[in-house]
């Protein structure tokens, strides 16, 4: 895990909730293919859990990035925990 945080943009995150579904959004900027880290520790992170996300990575401009981790059929409310464990996982520390 070390060399991943080592390699790692600064992100902000935010937080959308609404009866079953549930969204993360990890905005950062990118250079060097680290989105590709990002993605890839994503998944390392939700294939521990039996919930499947649906994840998609959008290239803004200048080299910006949003990553959505999105959750349709949240019954029993599972994705805050998997939040919980993306965001500490790559070191974000605050969530809007």
């Amino acid at each position: 895990m070390g060399e991943y945080m080592s390699n790692l943009p600064a992100m902000e995150a935010d937080f959308k909730s609404e009866e079953r579904y549930a969204r993360l959004k990890l905005i950062f900027k990118a250079s060097n293919n680290e989105e590709k880290i990002v993605e890839e520790r994503v998944k390392e992170i939700t294939d521990k859990y039996s919930l499947i996300p649906n994840c998609c990575c959008i290239e803004g401009k200048q080299g910006s990035f949003q990553y959505n981790i999105e959750y349709h059929d949240d019954y029993d409310k599972e994705a805050g925990d998997i939040f919980e464990d993306i965001m500490k996982q790559l070191n974000i520390t605050s969530c809007s």
